[in-house]
């Protein structure tokens, strides 16, 4: 079965957004991990979801692919892609 895995939110702050979702909207933090210095990947979602929110930078977007800060990214996910590629 193809599901949401990940949509993407470029945010100013992640610290902040993450600090938003976590406290204001009650999701929890899913996943984090450091990617350099003052980035990191950060996923916040529902606790029994599957699906999550990435709080990426929008300052490390603009400068990675400008063309995409103003569109959120939408990641698919399955256990089998080959099956799912031949339905």
């Amino acid at each position: 079965m193809i599901q949401i895995g990940k949509i993407t939110i470029y945010v100013e702050d992640q610290e902040q957004a993450k600090d938003f979702w976590i406290n204001k909207v009650g999701f929890v933090l899913k996943f984090e991990q450091p990617m350099g210095p003052g980035m990191a990947w950060i996923e916040v979602g529902p606790e029994n979801d599957f699906a999550t929110l990435v709080l990426y930078s929008k300052a490390l977007m603009k400068k990675q692919k400008p063309e995409n800060v103003a569109h959120p990214t939408l990641l698919f996910s399955t256990p089998n892609i080959e099956e799912a590629y031949e339905r």
